[in-house]
């Protein structure tokens, strides 16, 4: 069977055939997917993860595209996001949110609640499911440290629950990221009771920093590099003397150097022609190999 060629039979939600990703990722960048399924319900995800396995399809699961670059040529065969799974659930100091919902909305949920530890999310523009995969943080905060336990359905659509002890977290790294057994669907999140009000200001002054450090205006992925251990990817590249360089349409920030941001019809190309010429620099400079934070596929 050709696999960018193929059709999706059963109950899998929204299907939206050669569907550019360049609509679904923050960087706007990225050719189309052959098939991009929006499903509903938990059943439909697995439904089309045994559909998916049964004949061999390729699976790009997405969550809000922050921290992904999809090359030009696209996805050969089915883009699953989860962007319609919203239920989100708060029971004293603990939360239950499914993989859709986006961070910024938890972490003003769980303010509001007067329930502590999301204040660094406010402005991290990722899901739940990515963000859990992934161990997003900021400011000093991370998934880690609030995660309780993770629903996934693995690939023949089974359903798992993972304890934090389970998912091994790491700088950026999940046992979920590495071995990649399934698809999150919910997590489940402990927090500490605060006051409010002084979370709302703790939220307000992170988001402050935020828009005055980083090119916030711009399409970007997030950072492009993970930071080498006991340095920062933004200081390397800044004193390597490439910020503001560009290729085509995408430009190393002026305001942060571990920004690549998109001016305006961009390509997956450029960018990856950029940072493998910031990789070369910072090594040349610094004798440091960077490693890309975000994912590249396609």
């Amino acid at each position: 069977m050709d696999r960018s060629s193929f059709r999706l039979e059963g109950d899998f939600g929204e299907i939206r055939w050669q569907e550019p990703l360049s609509r679904h990722t923050t960087w706007k960048l990225g050719g189309p997917a052959r098939a991009l399924v929006l499903p509903e319900r938990p059943d439909q995800v697995a439904a089309l993860l045994r559909y998916c396995q049964e004949k061999q399809i390729p699976l790009l699961v997405l969550g809000n595209g922050s921290n992904l670059l999809v090359r030009d040529s696209g996805w050969p065969g089915v883009a699953l996001k989860l962007s319609k799974l919203q239920q989100l659930e708060l029971s004293g100091e603990k939360i239950r949110a499914q993989a859709g919902v986006l961070l910024p909305v938890l972490a003003r949920k769980t303010m509001a609640a007067g329930l502590a530890g999301l204040e660094w999310a406010g402005g991290i523009p990722a899901t739940v499911g990515g963000a859990v995969l992934m161990n997003a943080g900021a400011h000093g905060g991370q998934m880690a440290e609030v995660v309780e336990k993770v629903t996934i359905l693995n690939w023949q659509g089974e359903e798992e629950v993972w304890s934090s002890q389970e998912l091994d977290y790491g700088y950026r790294s999940s046992r979920l990221k590495a071995a990649r057994p399934g698809v999150v669907i919910e997590a489940s999140f402990r927090l500490t009771p605060a006051d409010p009000v002084q979370l709302q200001q703790r939220a307000q002054e992170l988001l402050a920093w935020r828009q005055q450090h980083q090119p916030l205006n711009l399409p970007s992925c997030g950072s492009v590099f993970k930071n080498p251990p006991g340095g920062s990817a933004g200081r390397l590249i800044e004193s390597a003397g490439c910020k503001g360089w560009q290729e085509g349409q995408i430009q190393v920030s002026p305001v942060h150097a571990n920004f690549f941001v998109n001016l305006g019809g961009g390509t997956a190309s450029e960018a990856l022609r950029l940072m493998e010429r910031v990789q070369a620099r910072v090594a040349q400079v610094h004798g440091i190999k960077l490693e890309p934070e975000v994912q590249i596929v396609g």
